[in-house]
């Protein structure tokens, strides 16, 4: 107690020596658990400088899209984006970890990629061809990500280097795959419309090629002309050249191989259920209401002595027929993401289910308690306590493991729902701040078991009385009593004395003329509970006295847990967020202020100032310091098109047709 600085004050001084040790130990123990917290500190906040960095980077783009309004569909197929991209690259992008490299390597690297497709054009050749694979953009494109739709004009030439694609109709049906090659060469090169749409098949790692950038590459190896009398000489050669695989049939010439729909099918035809659709996050919340009632309940009746009633029963019963179908749900319906890819094919995630967490989830739906509950006669009569069908309901705390996903699932909804925005680190400091209250819960539990456990081996070695105050069995587990007015006469001061060693022999605070142990099921609840917190928060204010050796251990298991998980783990999250706020605040700040001494020094209009002002406020307060071309560049070809399309679309459609055009 004294080291992790909780200090019960049980252990008192009584000598002059005895005090100078412990001011001592009191010195050395705040300097030592300071230095411990905050290593953990420390270790628990910098576990991944750069996940944290790319975390703050990601909740600024959602912050974006919620300004921005734009739909769920899309902003979800940005969120999947970041997190494929952390997964695969650790949130850099292809083209910047090209960009590391020098030329010469990066040129070679690109041609090793692609060189086969980019020969394919004309007039690109020796230094032109390797000047051509400087200039090409690497980017990762998520499955069902628009690489061009029909009737777009073909500004950009693809070459898919890993993954595939496929090129569809109007109605979605696949005309052709690709797994490797140039996608709509013969419209960029003659400057054409497409007439067919591209899109991912899965994650795909693919190079594009503005036209203008092939422009002027050529321009400054002066075969600009060359190319344009090439294409022009050679139009129904280059109209005949295939899209991927080197046969001479363009894209509107592909045979229909397969009329089956994409999306939300899997090979069998089967609807899944995405990750973030609004059924699977509504089935989450479920599953996190029902799986902290298991938790909260279960050690409750183990150490409380609750009845089994028929309440009880039915929950469990519920609990039991719920997960169930979640776990026929698991298995057959709800697709799961994994590294940032999300699968859609059910034999994949059922054998990764199976592999993960199906074992933790049949053990703790196994209906011991309801088996043993049924066969036990007159289990719901008001006498009656068994231990042992609480203690079977314990299998129940394996869900605890799935708490995380529960907890994300739950906070994605309600931004879904109400639009709360909760940051990466807030919804970590709720999954936290929850653990270390349930954590308080089972604390609090497992002192009260212990209380009955000291209270029945005293009986057993007959040295206090018993003295049941009530009829039923439950009654006379919690009156023991060790006062002479309650039918200790017969026994020692010595004995009176051993009996009072039971924290639930303990007067209890609000009525010392009672014994905790007369309390109600509730009430004895709320003082074990108020233990656990001082305890584990490492306060230490003392008002439950603990003698038996079993309740010290618990008490100081209680005392390094709340160590680690209060002073090192929420501290941490709270001064991450701290600190993330301060610094942009100190942005902030300092951005304000060069802005008014600049101003102030060139003697700018006060008018212009309160503009420049104005806009500062503006950018601070409502644009939450979002940049919107930052934004755009950080995302590859189709995100950009499809956030442009539905912001801008409909507006310059409606622009061209009142304007004539």
């Amino acid at each position: 107690a004294t080291i992790t600085t909780v200090g019960y004050g049980d252990v008192a001084p009584s000598s002059l020596y005895e005090v100078g040790f412990a001011i001592a130990c009191i010195v050395v123990a705040v300097v030592v658990y300071t230095l411990v917290i905050a290593n953990l500190e420390d270790i628990v906040a910098n576990l991944d400088v750069t996940s944290t960095l790319y975390a703050l980077k990601r909740e600024k783009v959602k912050q974006w899209c919620l300004r921005s309004s734009l739909p769920g569909k899309l902003s979800t197929q940005v969120a999947d984006y970041y997190d494929k991209l952390w997964a695969q690259q650790k949130g850099v992008k292809g083209t910047a970890v090209l960009a590391m490299l020098p030329e010469n390597l990066r040129s070679r690297v690109a041609l090793e990629l692609c060189g086969d497709a980019l020969r394919s054009i004309p007039c690109c050749r020796g230094r032109a061809l390797e000047d051509l694979a400087l200039k090409l953009r690497l980017d990762l494109y998520a499955p069902g990500s628009y690489l061009f739709r029909a009737g777009e004009c073909a500004a950009r030439l693809f070459v898919v280097a890993a993954g595939g694609v496929a090129l569809e109709d109007d109605d979605g049906a696949v005309l052709h795959t690709i797994e490797r090659g140039l996608v709509g060469e013969a419209e960029f090169l003659l400057r054409r419309i497409h007439e067919v749409a591209c899109i991912s098949t899965d994650y795909a790692q693919i190079f594009d090629l503005s036209y203008g950038d092939l422009m002027a590459v050529l321009r400054f190896h002066k075969k600009w002309d060359e190319f344009r009398a090439y294409c022009v000489a050679h139009e129904n050669t280059i109209s005949g050249k295939s899209v991927g695989d080197g046969r001479g049939i363009r894209a509107t010439d592909f045979h229909v191989r397969s009329a089956e729909k994409r999306r939300s099918r899997d090979a069998s035809g089967s609807c899944v259920a995405h990750p973030a659709s609004r059924f699977k996050r509504l089935w989450v919340v479920a599953c996190l209401g029902l799986s902290l009632y298991s938790l909260v309940s279960a050690p409750f009746g183990v150490g409380f002595a609750r009845r089994y009633s028929r309440t009880t029963c039915a929950m469990d019963a519920i609990l039991f027929v719920f997960f169930s179908i979640d776990l026929g749900l698991n298995l057959a319906v709800f697709a799961v993401k994994r590294q940032g890819k999300v699968i859609l094919e059910r034999k994949v995630f059922r054998d990764l289910y199976v592999r993960t967490d199906f074992v933790y989830d049949l053990v703790s739906l196994l209906p011991l308690s309801l088996i043993v509950a049924l066969s036990t006669p007159d289990v719901f009569a008001k006498k009656a306590y068994d231990p042992t069908i609480h203690a079977l309901r314990l299998v129940q705390a394996l869900r605890a493991r799935r708490l995380p996903a529960y907890v994300d699932g739950a906070a994605a909804y309600l931004e879904e729902r109400w639009q709360l925005n909760l940051s990466g680190d807030m919804t970590y400091l709720i999954l936290l701040c929850a653990s270390v209250l349930l954590m308080c819960h089972w604390l609090a539990c497992a002192l009260a078991y212990l209380g009955r456990y000291e209270l029945w081996r005293a009986k057993a070695s007959d040295q206090f009385a018993f003295w049941s105050l009530g009829n039923s069995k439950h009654d006379r587990a919690w009156r023991w009593y060790a006062d002479e007015g309650l039918g200790c006469r017969e026994y020692g001061r010595e004995k009176r004395k051993h009996a009072a060693n039971v924290w639930v022999c303990e007067a209890y605070p609000p009525n010392p003329a009672l014994r905790i142990a007369d309390a109600s099921m509730y009430d004895r609840w709320l003082v074990a509970f108020y233990w656990a917190v001082y305890t584990c928060s490492t306060v230490g204010f003392g008002g439950v006295s603990l003698n038996s050796n079993a309740e010290k251990l618990l008490a100081c298991l209680g005392m390094v847990l709340g160590a680690v998980v209060c002073d090192a783990g929420i501290a941490a999250v709270l001064t991450a967020v701290v600190e993330h706020k301060d610094h942009q605040h100190g942005t902030n700040r300092r951005r304000r202020e060069c802005g008014r001494r600049m101003m102030a020094a060139a003697r700018v209009p006060m008018e212009a100032r309160m503009r420049v002002a104005a806009y500062f406020d503006y950018v601070d307060d409502d644009l939450h310091n979002l940049d919107d071309a930052t934004v755009l560049d950080e995302l590859n070809v189709a995100l950009r098109r499809g956030i442009l399309r539905h912001a801008a679309h409909a507006k310059l459609c409606d622009s061209l047709v009142h304007g004539g055009l």
